[in-house]
């Protein structure tokens, strides 16, 4: 006997908007000098300023580290004078720290300037079991108003499955944190704009993020 055929199957989605809860902020700027790793936020005088005015700012010096350093060799390697590029990475644990991040980086001078803005969100997974437990909910009730509207009565779950996809985890490379949003500003922007809270072209403060969960449910049809 074909099953199937007493089965009803509905597709539910809930979505919620979820704010930043943080962000990752990377500024280059170019050095005179070449130090490798994190050596460069003691020794690199262009970073070593960086690092000054970003603690004077609030942020913590254990927040802040060295993504990356570039050394140009356009020209030939001068083993005495390295041009060197150091992208430093400041991890914000609030959003209202991102403005304070980009003001201070716009007292280093012309060479610094804001590379990207990752923001960041942390979802507990009990609120997140919340939105999918509502799922199923829901997907039980659309299931009732239909078999109702055929006169038949609706039995016991068959089956639930999760089905809930995050397009952000798919574009994620491996151990890159979840977030979203981006946005740059050249270091001429920085420099006009002594307060950068008040105009940010090309970035949003805090902005908010949907997420999505989704179940796929049958469930037994009774005549």
């Amino acid at each position: 006997m074909d099953t199937s055929a007493h089965l009803i199957e509905v597709v539910e989605t809930v979505t919620e908007e979820v704010s930043a809860t943080g962000a990752e902020v990377r500024i280059r700027l170019s050095g005179a000098k070449y130090f490798s790793g994190s050596a460069a936020l003691e020794q690199a005088s262009e970073v070593r300023k960086l690092v000054d005015a970003l603690t004077a700012a609030g942020l913590a010096a254990s927040d802040l580290g060295i993504a990356s350093v570039r050394v140009d060799t356009s020209k030939g390697l001068s083993l005495h004078t390295p041009s060197a590029t150091y992208e430093v990475l400041v991890k914000c644990r609030d959003p209202k720290q991102v403005p304070l991040v980009i003001d201070a980086a716009s007292t280093v001078g012309k060479t610094c300037a804001l590379h990207g803005v990752v923001w960041l969100s942390e979802v507990p997974e009990a609120i997140e079991n919340g939105w999918l437990a509502k799922a199923v909910r829901q997907a039980r009730d659309a299931a009732t108003a239909i078999v109702e509207a055929a006169s038949v009565k609706l039995g016991a779950q068959h089956r639930i499955v999760d089905e809930t996809h995050d397009p952000s985890q798919e574009r994620r490379p491996p151990g890159e944190p979840r977030g979203y949003g981006g946005g740059s500003l050249d270091s001429g922007s920085m420099m006009r704009n002594r307060s950068v809270a008040d105009r940010l072209e090309n970035l949003e403060l805090a902005p908010k993020e949907s997420r999505r969960v989704s179940v796929r449910a049958s469930f037994e049809v009774l005549s």
